[in-house]
């Protein structure tokens, strides 16, 4: 790992100074992403049904919220201080678990109204609902489709901006794979490439953030052992994303099926303005792609750093955070860990957190060539004690070099309650 340190012997002497116990290993910068936990962490997947002409994977604000506040109170985060072994409640320490195996990420993806929405599979040789080839896209094969310019022309001159959103990418040959998928439409309006229809269904979906529509080359039927490459037409689709799309995750270049060969073409992405957006009660941060590395002790002597939730279902959406914010306060008022060194008189709340997106960029080698894959994990929350300035947020990556990953942030905030929080100088966090 490559972070930026402090020096041991200042925080060793800092530790002293307070007399509390010193650490054989200590950590100088316990915030610092804890890539070994991450080695093992499955990328989230999604299964795209293709046969048909939507898919609806529902998301419920609310339901989320009060998953993560039950998940909480039988799973807080419970961290030993390195610097002094002083556990922050009665649970004593954990390995903050990421949440491979989290029921909060579970039970959302396990929702029964999930399952509900997934459309029938087609049987093979079935007749597919199919689109007027209205751009004369050349149909002939995969690599003709790609090389269309009519397609190039369509998504090059589309909508760079809908009301709400901006564009992440354009005219690329692959369609978004990402993390917390919602769903997609075929676009068959009397516009064709439909940026602005796209932009409205997504408005209209809860916990929508982002949309990609594309052309695709789809089979007039089902592949089969007997229409094993039927015709082609020329499908154009937007899917419904809730997390931030870039030109690193339009890695869905399409694949073949028998003998039919799909493509994507005239890919364009779009972000809505509604990530990283402002939670009423709250000071917020924007800290783009850099997440805090805090002071080890707010100024009460208390140490700030509580631990974070890595949350891979869902979308991405700040308000989960604060949820596990508030619950871990509780937690910690209702088990203090008097009676297991802890000396400070009141429970250590939790009065900020940040949020940020979390991309896996490795790198392996295949024979003599080295193939790089670009994975987002998941929404971090982090919490604190204390609402930080931003001159701490200085932490831009983490390395790991046993798997040859790098691990990077994006739409990091951070957020501190409004008259929360250790009074310092006069002041709240």
């Amino acid at each position: 790992m490559r972070y930026q340190h402090l020096l041991l012997s200042t925080l060793t002497g800092f530790a002293v100074a307070l007399n509390l116990p010193v650490s054989k290993d200590l950590n100088p910068t316990p915030d610092a992403l804890p890539v070994e936990e991450l080695r093992d962490i499955p990328v989230p997947t999604h299964t795209m049904a293709t046969e048909a002409t939507s898919q609806d994977i529902p998301y419920a604000t609310k339901s989320a919220v009060a998953s993560m506040t039950s998940h909480m109170a039988v799973s807080p985060l419970s961290v030993v201080p390195a610097a002094t072994h002083i556990p922050l409640n009665a649970a004593g320490t954990s390995k903050n678990d990421p949440g491979i195996n989290d029921p909060f990420n579970n039970k959302l993806k396990r929702d029964p109204s999930e399952v509900a929405h997934q459309p029938h599979k087609r049987a093979a040789c079935d007749p597919q609902p199919t689109l007027t080839n209205r751009y004369n896209v050349n149909l002939a094969n995969a690599s003709t489709f790609r090389a269309d310019p009519n397609i190039a022309s369509v998504a090059n001159n589309a909508n760079p901006a809908p009301t709400g959103y901006f564009q992440s990418f354009k005219n690329l040959q692959g369609a978004s794979s990402a993390m917390n998928y919602l769903g997609f439409v075929n676009v068959n309006t009397t516009k064709g490439y439909d940026v602005d229809f796209c932009a409205a269904r997504c408005n209209a979906k809860a916990g929508c953030l982002a949309f990609n529509v594309y052309f695709v080359r789809s089979p007039t039927q089902t592949p089969g052992t007997n229409c094993p490459n039927p015709p082609a037409f020329a499908n154009i689709r937007c899917s419904f994303w809730g997390t931030a799309l870039d030109a690193k995750t339009a890695t869905n270049r399409g694949g073949g099926n028998f003998k039919f060969v799909s493509a994507v073409a005239g890919s364009n992405g779009y972000n809505s303005y509604k990530l990283g957006a402002r939670l009423n009660g709250y000071n917020m941060l924007t800290l783009n792609n850099s997440v805090m590395q805090a002071p080890l002790y707010d100024c009460t002597h208390t140490w700030t750093y509580l631990g974070y939730k890595l949350l891979q279902a869902g979308s991405v959406d700040p308000r989960l955070c604060a949820a596990a914010c508030d619950a871990q306060t509780a937690y910690n008022k209702a088990h203090p860990a008097h009676g297991k060194g802890n000396t400070t008189a009141a429970p250590v709340t939790c009065n900020a957190f940040g949020s940020y997106i979390l991309t896996r960029t490795t790198t392996t080698m295949v024979g003599k060539t080295s193939k790089v894959t670009v994975s987002q994990l998941g929404q971090v929350c982090s919490l604190y004690s204390y609402f930080w300035d931003k001159k701490y947020a200085v932490n831009k990556a983490a390395f790991d070099d046993k798997i040859h990953a790098k691990y990077t942030y994006s739409y990091s905030t951070f957020y501190g309650k409004i008259g929360a929080g250790p009074t310092c100088n006069g002041t709240h966090a």
